[in-house]
């Protein structure tokens, strides 16, 4: 089967290759891809760097994944992903047997200098919640030229796993990079506010929280925090 596309409204062919998922996984369903949706693309990216091969839909339910990315309808969307992803993750033991055999699979499908490659399926893996194969793709991914995007997703990885102090330490470093300003960082910027705030440091945090504010007004919950800080020091 050959590699489907995804055309720039996002409607999906009868499978997901690597480069395919790693779009679609981006695009907005109102303003967010459904959990389910994450971690069947995350499979899909996983198996198909594993095996070259498309994770494949079946018919009727491919069809209903279409309509409801092309409608963006977040709540069809997800009921369907959830009844895709049994099926996909059973296609996905039967393709790359154990995990130890799995890994193995992925990474001699890997170019070892293909960064873009590694930060996918980072991403892959931290969609399904293994942060530590995670952080070891991202890690991969800063030798690239896209290292703040790759620091910041190490930040974040760090930042699920409670270890604030080593998710701050790595997402400074981003902000030493030459020729990056506070629009490109702004991800980086919020997760070292919400480490600081973590650990306590909470004048530091509202200093990172502002310069996000600053570029973007709606980036996650930045309005809010700002609106808590500034509330608790009053």
């Amino acid at each position: 089967m050959g590699a489907p596309s995804v055309d720039g409204h996002g409607a999906a062919g009868d499978g997901v290759s690597r480069r395919s998922a790693a779009r679609l996984r981006h695009m907005p369903v109102h303003g967010k891809v459904a959990p389910a949706a994450g971690r069947y693309l995350g499979m899909s990216v996983l198996m198909t760097t594993a095996t070259n091969e498309p994770a494949p839909f079946s018919d009727h339910l491919g069809a209903a994944f279409r309509a409801a990315w092309t409608a963006r309808d977040a709540p069809a969307l997800e009921a369907v992903i959830a009844r895709l992803l049994p099926d996909a993750l059973a296609q996905a033991r039967r393709r790359l047997g154990h995990a130890a055999d799995a890994d193995d699979a992925v990474q001699q499908n890997l170019d070892v200098e293909d960064y873009e490659a590694h930060y996918d399926l980072g991403v892959a893996y931290k969609e399904m919640g293994l942060l530590d194969e995670a952080i070891a793709e991202f890690q991969k991914a800063l030798r690239g030229s896209q290292r703040v995007r790759a620091y910041e997703a190490l930040g974040q990885c760090f930042v699920e796993k409670g270890q604030y102090d080593i998710a701050a330490a790595l997402l400074q470093r981003a902000l030493e990079g030459p020729g990056v300003d506070d629009h490109q960082l702004v991800g980086v910027l919020y997760l070292l506010g919400f480490a600081a705030e973590q650990t306590g440091r909470a004048s530091d945090a509202l200093r990172y929280y502002q310069r996000v504010f600053a570029v973007d007004i709606e980036f996650r919950d930045v309005a809010q925090r700002i609106r808590a800080m500034e509330q608790q020091r009053s």
